[in-house]
Protein backbone atom coordinates (compact mmCIF):
# COMPACT_ATOMS: atom_id res chain seq x y z
CA UNK A 1 0.00 0.00 0.00
CA UNK A 2 1.13 3.65 -0.75
CA UNK A 3 -0.49 7.14 -0.26
CA UNK A 4 -0.13 9.63 -3.00
CA UNK A 5 0.23 12.75 -1.31
CA UNK A 6 0.63 16.11 -2.89
CA UNK A 7 4.24 16.14 -1.46
CA UNK A 8 5.43 13.81 -4.65
CA UNK A 9 3.72 16.25 -7.32
CA UNK A 10 5.76 17.36 -10.19
CA UNK A 11 3.69 20.36 -10.60
CA UNK A 12 2.35 18.85 -13.85
CA UNK A 13 -1.21 18.52 -13.76
CA UNK A 14 -2.19 15.38 -15.94
CA UNK A 15 0.86 13.56 -14.75
CA UNK A 16 -0.09 14.26 -11.16
CA UNK A 17 -3.45 13.21 -11.24
CA UNK A 18 -2.62 9.90 -13.26
CA UNK A 19 -0.64 9.39 -10.60
CA UNK A 20 -2.64 9.87 -8.03
CA UNK A 21 -5.00 7.31 -10.19
CA UNK A 22 -2.34 4.95 -10.59
CA UNK A 23 -1.73 4.33 -6.95
CA UNK A 24 -5.36 4.15 -6.03
CA UNK A 25 -5.79 1.09 -8.67
CA UNK A 26 -2.93 -0.27 -7.12
CA UNK A 27 -4.29 -0.15 -3.75
CA UNK A 28 -7.99 -1.42 -4.49
CA UNK A 29 -6.40 -4.44 -5.74
CA UNK A 30 -4.05 -5.05 -2.69
CA UNK A 31 -6.94 -4.35 -0.66
CA UNK A 32 -9.29 -7.01 -3.03
CA UNK A 33 -5.94 -9.79 -2.41
CA UNK A 34 -5.69 -9.23 1.03
CA UNK A 35 -9.64 -9.38 1.79
CA UNK A 36 -9.61 -12.77 -0.20
CA UNK A 37 -12.67 -11.70 -2.26
CA UNK A 38 -11.90 -11.92 -6.07
CA UNK A 39 -11.50 -14.56 -8.56
CA UNK A 40 -8.30 -15.18 -10.70
CA UNK A 41 -10.33 -13.70 -13.78
CA UNK A 42 -11.29 -10.48 -11.86
CA UNK A 43 -7.29 -10.11 -10.54
CA UNK A 44 -6.59 -10.81 -13.52
CA UNK A 45 -8.73 -8.25 -15.10
CA UNK A 46 -8.25 -5.40 -12.34
CA UNK A 47 -4.11 -5.75 -13.12
CA UNK A 48 -4.73 -5.68 -16.97
CA UNK A 49 -7.02 -2.57 -16.18
CA UNK A 50 -3.84 -1.02 -13.97
CA UNK A 51 -1.86 -1.43 -16.94
CA UNK A 52 -3.67 -0.19 -19.37
CA UNK A 53 -3.82 3.09 -17.20
CA UNK A 54 0.04 2.70 -17.06
CA UNK A 55 -0.09 2.82 -20.50
CA UNK A 56 -2.19 5.80 -21.63
CA UNK A 57 -0.03 7.38 -18.45
CA UNK A 58 3.75 6.84 -20.51
CA UNK A 59 2.35 7.69 -23.49
CA UNK A 60 0.35 10.84 -21.74
CA UNK A 61 4.05 11.95 -20.06
CA UNK A 62 5.85 11.14 -23.45
CA UNK A 63 3.45 13.19 -25.29
CA UNK A 64 4.32 16.31 -22.44
CA UNK A 65 7.55 16.33 -22.90
CA UNK A 66 7.43 16.48 -26.62
CA UNK A 67 5.08 19.36 -26.89
CA UNK A 68 7.46 20.86 -23.71
CA UNK A 69 10.40 20.28 -25.56
CA UNK A 70 12.25 17.99 -22.88
CA UNK A 71 16.19 17.47 -23.79
CA UNK A 72 16.06 14.38 -25.87
CA UNK A 73 18.27 12.52 -23.53
CA UNK A 74 15.64 12.90 -20.72
CA UNK A 75 12.28 11.42 -23.21
CA UNK A 76 15.29 8.69 -24.33
CA UNK A 77 15.18 7.86 -20.46
CA UNK A 78 11.44 8.39 -19.91
CA UNK A 79 10.72 5.70 -22.78
CA UNK A 80 13.66 2.95 -22.41
CA UNK A 81 12.13 2.81 -18.44
CA UNK A 82 8.39 3.04 -19.60
CA UNK A 83 9.16 -0.10 -22.36
CA UNK A 84 11.09 -2.10 -19.15
CA UNK A 85 8.04 -1.58 -17.15
CA UNK A 86 6.11 -4.03 -19.32
CA UNK A 87 8.85 -6.39 -20.34
CA UNK A 88 9.92 -7.20 -16.69
CA UNK A 89 6.16 -7.53 -15.58
CA UNK A 90 5.53 -9.81 -18.82
CA UNK A 91 8.57 -11.97 -17.20
CA UNK A 92 7.17 -11.61 -13.56
CA UNK A 93 3.88 -13.27 -15.03
CA UNK A 94 5.17 -16.21 -16.78
CA UNK A 95 7.60 -16.77 -14.19
CA UNK A 96 5.00 -17.23 -11.11
CA UNK A 97 2.20 -18.46 -13.49
CA UNK A 98 2.13 -21.70 -11.63
CA UNK A 99 2.37 -19.95 -8.11
CA UNK A 100 -0.69 -19.93 -5.97
CA UNK A 101 -2.96 -16.97 -6.89
CA UNK A 102 -2.06 -15.00 -3.60
CA UNK A 103 1.33 -15.37 -3.67
CA UNK A 104 1.19 -14.93 -7.28
CA UNK A 105 -0.48 -11.77 -7.34
CA UNK A 106 1.31 -10.23 -4.01
CA UNK A 107 4.62 -10.64 -6.05
CA UNK A 108 3.33 -8.56 -9.06
CA UNK A 109 1.64 -5.88 -7.19
CA UNK A 110 4.68 -5.53 -4.94
CA UNK A 111 6.69 -5.12 -8.10
CA UNK A 112 4.25 -2.77 -9.72
CA UNK A 113 4.14 -0.54 -6.36
CA UNK A 114 7.72 -0.61 -6.44
CA UNK A 115 8.36 -0.06 -9.37
CA UNK A 116 6.30 3.07 -9.98
CA UNK A 117 7.18 4.37 -6.42
CA UNK A 118 11.08 4.33 -7.95
CA UNK A 119 10.10 5.79 -11.11
CA UNK A 120 7.74 8.46 -9.93
CA UNK A 121 9.62 9.74 -7.40
CA UNK A 122 13.18 9.98 -9.03
CA UNK A 123 12.73 10.13 -13.23
CA UNK A 124 9.36 11.77 -12.76
CA UNK A 125 10.85 14.08 -10.25
CA UNK A 126 13.73 14.89 -12.61
CA UNK A 127 10.86 15.40 -15.53
CA UNK A 128 8.94 18.26 -13.21
CA UNK A 129 12.48 19.59 -12.18
CA UNK A 130 12.86 20.44 -16.38
CA UNK A 131 9.68 21.33 -17.04
CA UNK A 132 9.72 24.48 -14.09
CA UNK A 133 12.99 25.38 -15.38
CA UNK A 134 11.92 25.80 -18.82
CA UNK A 135 8.80 27.25 -18.28
CA UNK A 136 11.10 29.93 -16.34
CA UNK A 137 12.98 30.39 -19.57
CA UNK A 138 15.56 28.17 -19.63
CA UNK A 139 16.72 25.96 -22.47
CA UNK A 140 15.95 22.21 -22.71
CA UNK A 141 19.52 21.36 -22.49
CA UNK A 142 20.21 23.89 -19.24
CA UNK A 143 16.83 22.11 -17.69
CA UNK A 144 18.61 18.59 -18.04
CA UNK A 145 21.40 19.32 -16.59
CA UNK A 146 19.99 20.97 -13.53
CA UNK A 147 17.74 18.04 -13.38
CA UNK A 148 20.66 15.80 -12.85
CA UNK A 149 22.55 18.14 -10.71
CA UNK A 150 19.78 19.04 -8.23
CA UNK A 151 19.14 17.19 -5.33
CA UNK A 152 16.01 16.08 -4.66
CA UNK A 153 13.68 16.98 -1.79
CA UNK A 154 14.54 15.17 1.03
CA UNK A 155 10.81 14.09 1.39
CA UNK A 156 10.96 11.58 -1.42
CA UNK A 157 14.21 9.90 -0.51
CA UNK A 158 13.12 7.67 2.36
CA UNK A 159 9.98 5.92 0.17
CA UNK A 160 12.31 5.90 -3.19
CA UNK A 161 15.01 3.58 -1.53
CA UNK A 162 12.60 1.88 0.25
CA UNK A 163 11.65 0.92 -2.78
CA UNK A 164 14.62 0.21 -4.69
CA UNK A 165 15.72 -2.29 -1.76
CA UNK A 166 12.28 -3.99 -2.89
CA UNK A 167 13.18 -3.69 -6.10
CA UNK A 168 16.76 -5.29 -6.11
CA UNK A 169 15.54 -8.17 -3.89
CA UNK A 170 13.12 -9.12 -6.19
CA UNK A 171 15.42 -9.12 -8.97
CA UNK A 172 17.84 -11.34 -6.68
CA UNK A 173 15.02 -13.66 -5.96
CA UNK A 174 14.22 -14.33 -9.96
CA UNK A 175 17.72 -14.47 -10.36
CA UNK A 176 18.46 -17.75 -7.91
CA UNK A 177 14.95 -18.70 -9.46
CA UNK A 178 16.45 -18.97 -12.66
CA UNK A 179 19.27 -20.15 -11.54
CA UNK A 180 17.69 -22.56 -10.12
CA UNK A 181 16.47 -23.58 -13.44
CA UNK A 182 19.57 -23.56 -15.37
CA UNK A 183 20.58 -25.98 -12.83
CA UNK A 184 18.21 -28.49 -13.38
CA UNK A 185 17.86 -28.14 -16.90
CA UNK A 186 21.72 -28.78 -16.64
CA UNK A 187 21.50 -32.26 -14.69
CA UNK A 188 18.97 -33.09 -16.97
CA UNK A 189 21.95 -32.84 -19.86
CA UNK A 190 24.22 -34.47 -18.21
CA UNK A 191 21.79 -37.42 -17.21
CA UNK A 192 20.76 -37.66 -21.07
CA UNK A 193 24.57 -37.33 -22.50
CA UNK A 194 25.71 -40.31 -19.61
CA UNK A 195 22.47 -42.58 -20.84
CA UNK A 196 23.55 -41.98 -24.25
CA UNK A 197 27.36 -42.93 -23.68
CA UNK A 198 26.42 -45.96 -22.03
CA UNK A 199 23.66 -47.44 -25.01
Amino acid sequence: MFQWTSKYNIDQPTVDEEHRELFAMINRIGEDIAAGDDSVDELESALDALLDYARTHFADEEAIMQEQQVDPRHIKRQQMEHRSFFYEIEKLRSLTADEPMAERYEKLLTFVTNWLIFHTLRTDQQLGIQLRAIAAGSEPAQAFEQSETQALSAVLYRPMVEALVHLWSDAMERVHELEKQLAAGAGSSTEDASRLEST
